[in-house]
């Protein structure tokens, strides 16, 4: 016998007095209640827990695998812009002079009185020794007027040229010339 009433506690008293088999069927139940609880409010929260930190930890370590990588390019990258504004700054006097000439060519023909109807600049083409670039131009005004503008475009800018151009009649007074100017520039 386990319970000796040594005790002024009530149960303790009410349990040595009851039989054997009831005290080992209560322990044994009390015991069942704490490995129970034990289980459903402890172990399987903490295993579920658990869990979603293995998922959570795997998804991190997937993230800044990907922030490594994507850190690696940005570098990659940073690196080749600074190759290439190196580069743009040491060929910056060639590109600006084979790319600014639409500018002074819109000028000349708005100081000639012509009406500019459209313009279109096309591809450019830089080779190692020469600049090329063209663009298509529909100018309208009078006869004279036309042709000096291409009188005044060849003293404003030598390296401009003009080709494929046509004039059709208008108006009584006004034509339309379509032409296509290219700068051919030696660098």
């Amino acid at each position: 016998m386990y319970f000796l009433p040594r005790s002024a506690s009530r149960l303790y008293t009410r349990a040595a007095h009851l039989s054997s088999a009831y005290r080992y069927g209560m322990t044994l139940f009390l015991f069942a209640l704490t490995i129970a609880a034990w289980v459903y409010l402890i172990y399987r929260p903490v295993e579920a827990a658990l869990g979603a930190y293995t998922i959570h930890n795997g998804a991190v370590r997937a993230e800044c695998k990907a922030g490594n990588a994507c850190q690696k390019s940005i570098r990659d990258l940073t690196q080749e812009v600074d190759q290439l504004r190196i580069m743009f700054d040491s060929d910056s006097t060639h590109i600006s002079s084979c790319t600014d000439w639409i500018s002074p060519v819109i000028d000349c023909a708005q100081q000639a009185g012509l009406a500019i109807k459209a313009y279109t600049a096309g591809k450019d083409s830089k080779k190692e020794w020469y600049c090329s670039t063209q663009a298509q131009f529909e100018l309208s005004g009078p006869h004279e007027k036309l042709l000096n503008f291409l009188r005044d475009l060849q003293k404003v800018n030598p390296h401009v040229g003009c080709k494929q151009w046509s004039i059709t009649h208008a108006q009584a007074t006004t034509y339309t010339m379509t032409c296509t100017l290219y700068l051919f520039k030696a660098i």
